[in-house]
């Protein structure tokens, strides 16, 4: 991932604040807050870990609503760790998310939040992780895009496949093949409830959303997809060709372009116990 590593640091980190960041960010942190309030008293002593802390803002709002709170993060990206340990106070680590394993202690935490990782961890892996990390009452908050999301921009680039231009066709062939190989976000919802299951994990609360969201200008667009950290840089496609698949995503396509983007945010607990 020291591609990635290296595209949050230079690139992504200047710019995660950004409004269409915001307006995702906004609507999905409040939906895990409201789940976690469900499970857990305000006054109750929590252990929480943040796989993929990204700028602290939801550990923030934890630490805020819960006075108790013991509160762990990790970041393979020391720019936004950065930016976390700048918003709030709690134990920050530099690290793989997939070996979270070898700085925390086994089966201490009563609540798991990965949020906006799937892309890059997997499924299978963040519920590997909490078998060893989570205690046996512990949760895990999951909040994840799928693939199902920006159908129609999907749509537009599978057209560009059949193209005349044979710079087009094959830059977006190559994209298919690199997303659906290097992007591990799930397919769908069901995808979710289904590997849940099958690592014996029951799901105590969900949350579908759909966030209908509006693109002004091919700037804008590139801000969201390559800066804005939604998806495209997950490709691990050099940063000029990510810019040179979003231009011609968008270059036929009238503004202001309006697409869904789907968003599942749920909780779950494992069956028996850790």
């Amino acid at each position: 991932m020291s591609k990635i590593n290296d595209t949050y640091d230079k690139t992504i980190s200047k710019s995660y604040d950004c409004s269409l960041n915001q307006e995702i960010f906004s609507v999905t942190r409040s939906s895990c807050l409201e789940q976690i309030k469900e499970i857990y008293d305000k006054y109750q002593p929590i252990k929480t870990l943040d796989l993929g802390v990204g700028d602290g803002q939801y550990i923030e709002k934890l630490s805020k609503y819960y006075t108790n709170i013991e509160a762990h993060g990790i970041d393979s990206s020391s720019e936004m760790l950065k930016k976390a340990l700048y918003k709030e106070s709690f134990n920050g680590v530099k690290g793989k998310i997939e070996e979270s394993g070898k700085y925390f202690k086994h089966r201490y935490f009563d609540l798991i939040n990965a949020h906006f990782i799937c892309c890059y961890v997997g499924l299978d892996e963040i519920f590997k992780l909490s078998d060893n990390l989570l205690n046996k009452d512990g949760v895990i908050s999951l909040c994840t895009s799928t693939h199902d999301s920006w159908s129609k921009i999907q749509a537009h680039m599978k057209n560009h496949q059949g193209s005349n231009n044979t710079i087009r066709k094959l830059l977006f062939k190559y994209t298919n093949y690199i997303s659906y190989n290097n992007n591990q976000s799930p397919r769908s919802h069901e995808e979710i409830v289904s590997n849940a299951e099958s690592h014996d994990y029951s799901m105590i609360m969900c949350k579908k959303c759909t966030i209908r969201q509006t693109l002004h200008s091919v700037d804008e667009a590139l801000a969201f997809f390559i800066k804005g950290s939604w998806g495209a840089h997950s490709y691990r496609l050099p940063y000029w060709m990510l810019q040179l698949l979003t231009k011609h995503a968008f270059s036929d396509i009238e503004f202001p372009f309006t697409d869904n983007h789907k968003i599942s945010i749920c909780t779950f607990k494992k069956n028996r116990e850790i």
